[in-house]
């Protein structure tokens, strides 16, 4: 018996889902006539059921696919609108900044005490620790190796180093962290002086060779260049001290310097194209 019933178990339950059909129908309806129509309806009405609540959810479904579709390709029209007017608000800014930046370098250029040529730095190498960089202009521009260069950065005058290399359009300025770089410097207070060198690619420190072992001088104090050589001019800001040796059998003490200069964010130069605009302080 009990196979039976499992082996014939869609059919039972199919029967007996009829006999309740008609039993609903029978008191749902006031006249009830058991006929070959309200019999074949018995029998259709789960199968109709079941197909209506198919269909029904296949339409809702195929419905909010294309719902989910549209609103993904909308969702796809807002993002690529709203990454254009970040890009257009981005490009206003830069050339906002770009404009402010001009204004500056052209005022610069005018109220200079020297004569000089603005550049923008069109190449710059941080892996050497900026020993050499390119700027924008060259012999067209009136410059010549052997040229000092320097920056001004919120209100201050920076040396840069000087012009190793010049073509019609293009020049190289070989930086004072470079470790062929020699640079007369001097201490501000004591005013006593001494010969700054780069130590590139070793490190981004200047250290002061030939300056007097009496020098009294302390960390933090800053050191300009002093004007001697004929390639800079006195005054431009170099670093300031980070270390002090002195040395017991020598007359001079070792000096090491932090450089003021920061390239990473320096876009525009000065180059100091007419040294007899220079007074040196000799």
């Amino acid at each position: 018996m009990n196979q039976y019933l499992v082996k014939n178990k869609f059919t039972i339950t199919l029967i007996i889902f009829i006999i309740i059909s008609i039993i609903s129908m029978f008191f749902t309806t006031s006249s009830f006539i058991l006929t070959p129509k309200i019999i074949f309806g018995a029998i259709a009405y789960p199968f109709l059921k079941a197909y209506n609540f198919v269909f029904v959810n296949i339409i809702q479904i195929f419905s909010s696919v294309r719902e989910l579709r549209i609103l993904k390709n909308e969702n796809i029209t807002l993002k690529n609108e709203l990454m254009a007017l970040k890009d257009a608000q981005f490009k206003a800014t830069l050339l906002e900044k770009e404009n402010i930046e001009l204004r500056e370098l052209l005022n610069l250029t005018r109220t200079s005490e020297y004569k000089v040529v603005a550049a923008e730095i069109v190449f710059k190498d941080p892996s050497n620790l900026y020993s050499v960089i390119t700027i924008n202009k060259g012999t067209n521009s009136g410059i010549k190796k052997g040229d000092a260069v320097y920056t001004v950065d919120n209100g201050e005058k920076l040396v840069i180093g000087k012009i190793i290399e010049t073509s019609f359009f293009y020049s190289k300025i070989m930086t004072i962290f470079d470790s062929r770089s020699l640079i007369s410097v001097k201490e501000i207070y004591s005013n006593f002086s001494g010969i700054a060198k780069g130590d590139a690619p070793e490190s981004n420190l200047l250290e002061v060779n030939y300056f007097p072992n009496d020098a009294d001088i302390y960390f933090d104090d800053l050191f300009l260049t002093s004007g001697f050589g004929g390639v800079f001019p006195s005054g431009l800001l170099v670093g300031k001290v980070i270390d002090i040796q002195k040395q017991n059998f020598s007359i001079y003490q070792k000096v090491r310097l932090k450089p003021l200069l920061n390239l990473s964010k320096i876009n525009y130069v000065f180059v100091i194209i007419d040294n007899s605009f220079i007074n040196y302080d000799n």
